[in-house]
């Protein structure tokens, strides 16, 4: 249970953070607006209605008008660095709080994340030029050892004047272990591409060897998924009719692009869902409904377990 007098103080840490940007923005909107009267003091002079100002009065504006500028990226730095401590808190008291209540033990490292050539092995994800991970979560639920971090991927374009970075991946990957090894490499690749700015997470060079695409026989799954492995007598004993049938719900649940690799002893899962999970929200309130948010996000891993049978299936 969370400590109500821990989720009094973060309310009242978030209140006070959220009122620090809210008066930046305002701070902001004011100045814009200002900033709009010089071109529309422009059109007034070339249209004949001239506004004659002293010229005091116009460098006195000018000043006002950087001074505010300065003023609201002072703001603007004291609003960022002031979220940092209540993000911490947040996650620290909070969230960890409530992964303990849904696995038990756990392992929660906010700055921490899975380590790139751990992702690579698993295939699901394309590199990109940059990639950072955070919120890695360590735990076990029915006898399952898991782990989960957020992963954002991104992809540089240059052009003559100037250089952009797109996002290729914003999700989450998750990594199942198992007492059992699989004894060849398969990936189970999702078909409907739901994100538009999402380019095919696949490598193009596979570090495993001799892989083909494997018809199962179910034109339903198949409609969602294809399949690809280096054995397909393998991927039959996998890929039961009720196993399929469970991916396929879990699938519709997430609402998300939904990959899959087994491999060792490992089942790799990414999720292309273009967020980070339990990130705060500073514009709401820590109420029960907040709360209600956070443990159903965190309860995802168990609901994978439960959907796929996985204590069971690859056991």
């Amino acid at each position: 249970m969370i400590d109500q007098k821990v989720l009094a103080e973060l309310e009242a840490q978030r209140a006070e953070v959220s009122k620090k940007f809210v008066n930046v923005f305002l701070g902001m909107g004011f100045w814009l607006i200002a900033l709009l009267f010089i071109p529309l003091a422009a059109v007034l002079f070339v249209t004949g209605i001239h506004i004659v100002l002293p010229s005091f009065v116009v460098v006195l504006l000018e000043v006002a008008m950087v001074g505010w500028l300065i003023v609201n990226i002072f703001r603007i730095v004291k609003a960022v660095r002031s979220f940092k401590p209540f993000k911490a808190k947040f996650k620290a008291e909070l969230v960890h709080k409530l992964f303990e209540d849904v696995y038990g033990e756990v392992q929660f490292e906010p700055e921490q994340g899975l380590d790139w050539q751990q992702v690579r092995e698993g295939e699901l994800i394309a590199g990109g030029d940059t990639y950072s991970t955070n919120d890695l979560l360590k735990a076990k639920y029915k006898g399952v050892d898991f782990c989960q971090a957020d992963i954002h991927i991104q992809e540089k374009h240059e052009s003559e004047k100037h250089t952009t970075y797109v996002t290729t991946f914003l999700g989450q990957y998750r990594i199942f272990t198992f007492p059992k090894t699989f004894t060849s490499y398969m990936q189970i690749r999702d078909k409907n591409k739901r994100k538009s700015n999402a380019r095919s997470p696949y490598t193009k060079k596979s570090l495993y060897d001799n892989q083909e695409k494997i018809e199962l026989e179910n034109p339903v799954f198949e409609e969602s998924f294809d399949v690809y492995g280096q054995s397909a007598h393998d991927a039959y004993y996998i890929l039961t009719p009720h196993f399929m049938e469970k991916l396929l719900a879990l699938r519709e649940k997430l609402n998300c692009e939904l990959n899959i690799a087994f491999l060792n002893k490992e089942l790799h899962m990414s999720t292309l869902s273009s967020k980070d999970l339990f990130e705060p929200n500073l514009f709401a309130p820590l109420d029960q409904k907040a709360l209600d948010a956070i443990v159903e996000e965190a309860g995802l891993i168990k609901d994978i377990i439960d959907e796929l049978s996985l204590d069971r299936n690859v056991a």
